[in-house]
């Protein structure tokens, strides 16, 4: 008969002991893991929280000074940022001292100070800054701080990205970079565009591989090289070459609008005034069309047809969002382009309403990363938010008494019906907005917040600047190309 065992052997304890201790230690890593990612998370907001505040000051004149941020890696003392007023940076300018948290550094040289000062009223900085806050333990975890010359105050590690707009006015699509700093243009290489390639260009979109696709006024669609020269155009929809006649014939165009490609390459295009879209491959070749099976389509409010329809944006299922503006409705469409569903009322054309989920002209389109539907309701100054089934989300754009396009205050719009506002969904998830009324584009995070803008540094931009570059006489199409660590290009995230 077996002796019954009590307790347990030397060797089992040990066996437990050790799983116990393994435990403890893979906890221990990935909380310090989230806690170092977190410090620099944290550590970053505030930086820029700081940074938009010496901004607001400098707009609003508070003490009638120039204010800024002082960035500081002592030699002997932790590293800091300061709020200061005035000029320059001392001890009895400070007006708040902040630590970076402990295990956090910059990406500043030990003794190394730099000051970044706004402007009075236009809240320009003194010059274009970037600063890194990485944690000590692990550089992978870091964070760029980015302050452009216009003003524009923005944080992000990776994926990073390039805005371009469609200043339609100039004739020229504008490039800038994610902190909002202007990098060049294509129309012409510098300036208003007036003998250039472009004529008052309309929608915009990049594929994978960086080559940018613009409509224009003269019934084509351009193929330009990302990083090129102003006017290398390398290939075009329409007709072969140079200015083409308008045309209800399959794969000619009468006043192209928006512009997508979507994951196989194939361009699709809103042809406005025949009240279709239509679809070719990235050789420009002729595919098929929706709105009717082909030429130009008859104006109608019947379910997969169109009403001068305008925006064009495709979800990461490969289905086609159309706005039919004329018909105050969004319409889905598969990738074989059969009708699917339709946003602003049930079922055929809409009637025009400032009502939360309803619309009055929608205009441009995108869809985010979640699959999320955003609408430029351009008659009620307003952004909407649907999810992808339909559902109402959220109204941006309107103050807290909800009156909508008010004037030039950060965060609202003055959008003009006569023009497209853009909308795109940039690599952090923020949602940047042509407010065309106000020469600006501007910059809000997924909440709605305004975070920024470019073309002048806060409020309505003068339209004496227009023609400069960094600046607009008439933003209206935003396109975003996507950028990983390696730096390749990525997919475009709207039109």
């Amino acid at each position: 008969m077996k002796q019954k065992r009590n307790g347990f052997t030397l060797i089992e304890v040990m066996m437990v002991v050790g799983i116990m201790v393994l435990l403890a230690v893979v906890a221990f890593v990935n909380l310090s893991s989230n806690r170092n990612e977190g410090s620099v998370s944290t550590a970053a907001s505030q930086i820029v929280a700081l940074a938009r505040e010496a901004q607001s000051n400098a707009v609003s004149q508070v003490q009638d000074a120039t204010w800024g941020i002082h960035f500081e890696n002592p030699t002997s003392t932790a590293p800091f940022y300061a709020l200061f007023e005035g000029s320059t940076y001392s001890t009895t300018s400070s007006l708040g001292k902040y630590p970076l948290p402990t295990g956090v550094g910059y990406s500043l040289d030990s003794g190394e100070a730099i000051n970044v000062t706004f402007a009075p009223i236009s809240g320009a900085a003194s010059a274009s800054t970037s600063i890194t806050i990485y944690s000590l333990e692990q550089s992978s975890y870091a964070d760029t701080i980015s302050i452009s010359s216009l003003g524009l105050i923005s944080y992000a590690s990776i994926p990073s990205w390039y805005t371009w707009v469609v200043d339609a006015s100039n004739n020229r699509v504008e490039e800038f970079n994610s902190a909002g700093s202007y990098l060049g243009q294509i129309g012409c290489n510098s300036g208003r565009c007036t003998n250039g390639s472009l004529s008052s260009p309309e929608g915009v979109a990049i594929n994978t591989g960086g080559y940018i696709w613009v409509a224009d006024a003269t019934n084509r669609i351009q193929e330009f090289v990302s990083g090129g020269g102003g006017e290398d155009v390398v290939g075009q929809i329409g007709c072969t070459s140079g200015a083409c006649s308008a045309t209800s014939a399959n794969g000619g165009f009468n006043n192209p609008q928006g512009v997508a490609i979507d994951g196989s390459g194939n361009i699709w295009v809103v042809d406005n005034n025949n009240n279709r879209v239509e679809e070719f491959n990235s050789a420009g070749t002729y595919l098929g069309q929706i709105g009717c099976s082909s030429g130009g389509c008859t104006v109608t409010s019947t379910n997969g047809a169109f009403n001068g329809p305008t925006g064009i944006a495709i979800d990461a299922s490969g289905n086609i969002w159309v706005t039919d503006t004329g018909g105050n409705r969004v319409e889905e469409f598969n990738s074989a382009e059969a009708y699917l569903n339709q946003l602003g009322c049930t079922s055929g054309a809409c009637t025009a309403t400032s009502t939360k989920g309803g619309f009055n002209a929608p205009a441009a389109i995108t869809v985010d990363p979640s699959g999320n539907v955003w609408v430029d309701d351009n008659g009620n100054n307003r952004l909407e938010e649907f999810t992808s089934a339909g559902t109402f989300l959220g109204v941006y754009g309107c103050n807290f008494i909800g009156v909508c396009g008010y004037g030039d205050a950060n965060g609202g719009f003055s959008f003009t019906t006569s023009t497209v506002n853009g909308i795109a969904i940039d690599g952090g998830g923020n949602i940047w907005v042509a407010d065309t009324g106000n020469e600006r584009v501007e910059q809000l995070n997924p909440a709605g917040t305004y975070l920024g803008q470019i073309g002048c540094a806060s409020g309505e931009c003068l339209p004496g600047q227009g023609s400069q570059s960094g600046h607009f006489a008439e933003p209206t199409w935003v396109a975003i190309q996507t950028f990983v660590a390696s730096g390749t290009g990525g997919g475009t995230s709207g039109f």
